[in-house]
Order: C-alpha cells, then structure tokens, then sequence
C-alpha cells in the first residue's frame, strides 16, 4: 500500500513512497508537508524560503515586512542597498546633491551631499562653479574653488591677474589682490608698470628683487624685497614699507606722517631731497648724504644703527621749528656714535634765518648735531640781525673810516705843498 499522499512511487519496483510533492510543498520523511515560506519561493528539501518574492518582506519564512522604505532589505530585515538619490539605514532621506554637476553619496551609508563633483564645480553640493579662470581648479566636495596651480604666465588664487616676467619671477601679494615681478640680480624692477625688469648698470644696488623709480612721480604702497633706486623723480612712501638699500640720485623722497618706514640697508643720497614729514624711520645700515637737503619735522623719529657721512648737508627747519627765542640752540639730527661719522659744511636754513655755524656734540653713546644759534644772532627777532652780519658791518663800516682819514691826510700834505713853496727854499738857505 503507498504512503505517500500526493504522488506515490507506486509498481512492482515502486518504494511506496512519494515520487515528488506539489508547489508549497516539500518531501519529509516520505511525506509531502506544506512548506512555511509565506511570501517567496519555498525549498523542495526542507521547506524554507529560497528567496522572497518581493524586497517588501524577509526572514526565514518571508512573513516580515520591510522597514526599508525606498530600498531593498537582506534576510536579516536591514536595508541592503537604496533606490538612487536616497540615502540612510532605512533609505529614507532624499541627497541635496546637485548631480547636474555632482554624484549622490546615496546608499545605507550615505549622507545628503555629493561624493565627487565635475571639475568645473565645488561645494558639499556641488551647486558652485569654480572661480578659477587660468589653471587647474581645486574641485570637489572638499574644494575651494580656486587655483591649485596656475598656468605660465598667470598668478593669485584664481589665476586671473597676467604677469609676464622676462628676467624675473611673477610674485602676488594677497594683501592688495596684485601682482608684480621679482627681478633676478643684476636687474631693477620698474615700479611704474611693475613688470619690466630692466639690467643694471651697477651691480651694487642690484640684488634679487631690487626695484627702480626713474623720471617719473610716484607713491611706493609695496615691500621692496631688494633694494630702492630712486633716479631723477619724485617719490612718496606708504605708510609702512620695508626695503633694504635705498639710493637717492637727483631725487625728491618724503615720508609722510605716521609712517613707519624700515630700511634694511643704506641711505644713500647723492644731489636730492629728503622730507621727513613725521613718523619712525628705522635705517639698519649706513647713512650717506651728500650735496643734499634733508627737512625733518619736529615729529620725526631717525633712528641710524651705522655710520653717519654728511657731506655738504643743508638742514631745513619747517615753519613750526622757527625759534623764537635768541640763543636756543635747536638739535637737528640724533644718532647711535659708531666713531665712524663724517661731517663737513652743514647748513641750517629756516624761513626766518639761515645759519652756516653747527656743532656736533658727542658722547660714548650718542652723538648730536645741533645748530648752535649764539653763533647765528638773534634769529627769529623781529628787528634784529645775526651776528655774523653785524661784525661784517662794523667792519667795513671801520675799513670806510680808515680809508677816509687817508685820503684827507695825502690831500692836506697836498695842499701844504702848493700853498707854501717858499718854505722849503728858506729851509734850504
């Protein structure tokens, strides 16, 4: 008799057993049972679930509903993988990312931005474009935007500012968003165009980034890395500049108020004229003037570390400087005594008076020269004359007195000698 309830293998070989089992169910212990698998394909050998019909459900028997909202869920009930543009461990949160320019960090262990972008846009997003205009732009998520490198010729963080350098280097101040050249040695930058480098004739004022003004009228608002050559034109100091040798020839260089101007290296001045209209000025090296005029105001601050070489100096003294008082003596130039300082024929011009007679008083420390005005006369004395002036006019006026008493004792002994010729023909006799 078979025992199988569904198909027997049945006949004279048969075992009596089941031959097979119908769909949803299964073969144990030679008979057919329904298999557990509730929603999905169930196994022919044990009655488990194979795999579930649809991602809405899982576990051993497909009878769990999926907490997965716009993904797949594996055996265990967890998200799998997401639909595109979703993201989180229930698929359920919409990228932000624009994948017109980016791609979604969808997925379980996603997130709401973009996971790369174009390489013409940044951002989290990928919503921005880059502003970089002549290089290679530092694209991404992570990115900025700008410049990672600039092709030749193009310099600042986008690349936009052109600086064609022959002999030189192109160097961008983020300071003031520009640029300029950096001269090799033995070249001076033309601070006119700050891009022409032009050779030297000196090699002394010719270091690495050294800059010129010539023939033209200027405000230097940059550090000078090299030195400063100033060459028959008029130039004006920002407020704060570094530089290291400054060379001054048939120029006009001032300082305004409140600077404050480090200089690196020497001054030297040779035929021109430095206003120091207030402010610190703080000169590391040598000082060398020469056939020059030098104005300092009252609120002025030199401070010279080297030497001091003044050769045929004329100080001038602003309006406020005018003295008032006879005698005063009025300091003109202070200074760190190296015993290596030089001076020859100063003068000292003001609107009131001009003095030729200094003197230069110095100790271990400190050397001054001031205009010593009790050699100068009452300057500044409505009425008065200096000194100088009133001995030149007392001598003359003693030199015009001699001079008379002369002439009128030859023109009496004259007069003795036409009217009395007898005289000596008695004297004779």
């Amino acid at each position: 008799m078979c025992n199988c309830n569904y198909s027997c293998d049945d006949g004279i070989t048969g075992t009596g057993n089941c031959s097979k089992c119908p769909i949803g169910s299964f073969l144990k212990a030679d008979v057919c049972e329904n298999c557990t698998c509730v929603n999905g394909e169930c196994s022919r050998v044990d009655g488990k679930c194979l795999s579930c019909n649809s991602t809405d459900y899982y576990g051993e028997n497909c009878d769990l509903s999926c907490p997965c909202i716009t993904g797949e869920c594996d055996y265990s009930g967890q998200c799998a993988r997401c639909l595109p543009l979703y993201y989180g461990v229930n698929c359920s949160s919409l990228s932000t990312c624009n994948t017109s320019f980016g791609i979604a960090n969808d997925g379980v262990k996603g997130d709401s931005h973009c996971s790369s972008c174009d390489i013409t846009h940044f951002g989290t997003d990928c919503n921005y474009p880059c502003t970089c205009q002549n290089g290679t732009c530092n694209y991404g998520p992570q990115g900025t935007g700008t410049c990672l490198f600039c092709n030749i010729d193009y310099i600042g963080p986008n690349c936009d500012y052109y600086c064609h350098c022959e002999n030189g280097a192109c160097n961008y101040n983020p300071t003031t968003n520009s640029s300029t050249c950096l001269c090799n040695e033995g070249y001076l930058l033309d601070l006119k165009d700050n891009v022409t480098c032009h050779p030297c004739l000196s090699m002394s004022i010719c270091s690495y980034g050294s800059s010129i003004v010539t023939n033209t009228t200027l405000t230097v608002n940059q550090t000078v890395i090299g030195n400063l050559v100033v060459d028959s034109a008029i130039v004006s100091l920002s407020s704060s500049i570094n530089t290291l040798d400054v060379n001054l020839i048939s120029s006009t260089l001032s300082v305004p108020e409140g600077s404050q101007i480090y200089i690196g290296g020497n001054l030297d001045s040779n035929h021109s004229q430095i206003i120091f209209q207030g402010g610190n000025i703080y000169i590391s090296g040598n000082v060398y003037l020469s056939d020059s005029n030098l104005t300092l105001s009252s609120n002025s601050t030199l401070d010279i570390s080297g030497c001091v070489n003044l050769q045929n100096i004329i100080f001038e003294l602003p309006q406020q400087q005018d003295i008032s008082e006879p005698y005063k003596n009025i300091t003109l130039l202070t200074f760190t005594d190296k015993n290596c300082t030089s001076i020859n024929n100063i003068q000292v011009h003001s609107s009131s008076s001009d003095c030729i007679k200094t003197t230069r008083y110095t100790t271990s420390v400190v050397a001054t020269i001031f205009l010593d005005q009790s050699e100068c006369g009452s300057i500044g004395q409505s009425g008065g004359f200096p000194y100088w002036a009133i001995i030149t006019l007392t001598i003359g006026i003693l030199l015009v007195i001699i001079i008379i008493i002369l002439v009128v004792i030859h023109k009496v002994h004259q007069f003795r000698k036409s009217v009395f010729p007898f005289r000596n023909m008695v004297e004779n006799i």
